[in-house]
């Protein structure tokens, strides 16, 4: 991809997105979104849109996510390229200004939540972010495709000193580790930190889908109330927590 897309022609691609989304033209757009549970009402909240080959060449055919700074201006376009099964996911469309461990996908709409609730989840993809909000969970943040970073640290300082890590739970671990590294980093930062360690192969929204958002914030209850104790407590309540 080209690295030096002017902001402005960034701009114009989210808008013009955004509202092709809505048009009869867009209705693969919205099928997808809707085969991810996100609402029309979630989608326009985080101004998704889909591009289409008038809008981009480049990117017709993906579902259009912008990535906003904590105070709203645009910094970067995320794209998921349809069919799902595209082997390139998401990636990311950017200017050589925008480094990734530098944001927090949602931070712009959540950051009063967070403060406010006094503490933090935070989960890997922007579609965990979008489903929890959905859901009611409104405090949380996403990873823009990288590791917790010292950056990511001094700007959730801002808002508070509570963190729940939420990372997918990959086969070969790989949420498990980088959910192990930013938690020596948070702690080290003097953090009140704990993880939740969903079923393998599974990650927030899904399980939210299969298990209810009553059961999801059992779990988040919990993790805060252990704080820094021992991990598997946590991951054994989630036999346990429907029962509660």
């Amino acid at each position: 991809m080209n690295p030096n897309i002017p902001i402005y022609r960034q701009e114009k691609i989210v808008i013009d997105s955004f509202n092709f989304l809505h048009t009869v033209n867009g209705n693969l757009g919205s099928i997808y979104l809707k085969s991810r549970g996100i609402s029309k009402e979630t989608a326009q909240t985080f101004n998704i849109g889909y591009c289409d080959q008038s809008i981009d060449r480049e990117l017709a055919g993906s579902i259009i996510i912008p990535i906003y700074d904590s105070y709203g201006n645009l910094k970067a376009i995320m794209k998921r390229t349809l069919p799902e099964f595209t082997p390139e996911g998401l990636q990311a469309y950017w200017n050589t200004r925008y480094k990734k461990s530098h944001y927090l996908y949602g931070l712009y709409l959540t950051k009063n939540w967070i403060y406010h609730n006094n503490y933090i989840i935070i989960v890997e993809g922007p579609f965990d972010a979008m489903f929890l909000w959905q859901s009611g969970i409104k405090n949380i943040v996403a990873l823009c495709g990288t590791n917790i970073s010292s950056r990511h640290i001094s700007i959730i300082l801002r808002y508070c000193k509570r963190v729940i890590l939420c990372l997918d739970r990959d086969e070969n671990f790989a949420g498990q580790k980088s959910s192990d590294k930013g938690k020596i980093l948070f702690d080290e930062a003097g953090f009140d930190t704990a993880t939740v360690e969903l079923p393998i192969g599974t990650d927030p929204d899904k399980f939210i889908m299969e298990n209810g958002v009553e059961t999801f914030q059992k779990l988040i209850n919990k993790s805060l109330i252990l704080g820094n104790g021992d991990e598997s407590d946590i991951f054994s309540l989630l036999e346990k927590v429907k029962n509660l």
